[in-house]
């Protein structure tokens, strides 16, 4: 196996900008069982370890470093012993919608955005799709914290949600305040489930798009006002997967 160079390096060091990660078309993706997880979906350009491996790439695309130029390279703040540069893959025309499909309207926390991508994953949804101002899919936090799921579907993002959701001809039910209680919406075979930013909600532009908006009924005794946007897309998309 080779030597990690110093250009290899810079350039795995520069993908913590996003600017970078778009301009190259790479990313970092860390720990033996997320990269492993990825190996399916993505193209390797680098895989750095830390001790040989079994991991099925090409050879020449390996490069053995010590601890401490793991180290130096990796986002993680406890580097584990293994990194893979991976291709971004071309983006793609939205297309038909079918089935059921997540949209977000600029979530900004990367932990809620590799959350719901994992749980879109785990309930067999296929399609997300990702405004303008929402986190980077492919940022060092939204990757780890996907677990390996960020292959598993179509990744539409930066796109213009308005646009896209304009012509489209199937509910579009928004998880607002305002809304019904989740037990007594409408349960259609396809539709776009909409979540909001975690301040401000809905932009007014998008929120006029909705033909639906629902609640998750809180407890009187319940001491806070809303829910975590990940943890309210859990319980609204495994309400309406059950039912589609």
């Amino acid at each position: 196996m080779e030597k990690l160079s110093e250009r290899e390096s810079k350039l795995i060091r520069s993908l913590r900008l996003k600017k970078n990660r778009d301009a190259s078309g790479l990313f970092v993706a860390e720990t033996v069982k997320v990269v492993e997880e990825m190996l399916p979906y993505f193209d390797v350009e680098l895989l750095l370890v830390t001790a040989p491996t079994d991991l099925p790439v090409d050879e020449t695309r390996v490069r053995l470093v010590s601890d401490r130029e793991m180290k130096r390279v990796s986002q993680l703040e406890c580097p584990s012993d293994c990194l893979a540069l991976l291709r971004i893959p071309p983006a793609q025309a939205v297309g038909r919608l079918k089935g059921l499909v997540v949209a977000l309207d600029e979530v900004q926390n990367p932990g809620n955005i590799g959350t719901i991508i994992r749980l879109c994953d785990w309930l067999g949804i296929g399609t997300l799709l990702m405004s303008r101002g929402c986190a980077d899919p492919y940022g060092a936090k939204v990757v780890q914290s996907t677990a390996g799921a960020l292959g598993a579907l179509a990744i539409h993002y930066d796109i213009d949600l308005v646009a896209t959701l304009t012509d489209y001809e199937g509910p579009i039910i928004a998880a607002d305040l305002d809304g019904k209680p989740i037990g007594q919406a409408a349960t259609p075979r396809e539709a776009v489930v909409l979540f909001g930013n975690e301040g401000h909600g809905f932009r007014p532009e998008v929120k006029s798009l909705c033909t639906e908006t629902i609640l998750i009924p809180k407890s009187p005794t319940a001491a806070g006002d809303s829910l975590n946007v990940a943890l309210s897309a859990a319980i609204i998309l495994s309400h309406f997967s059950q039912i589609i």
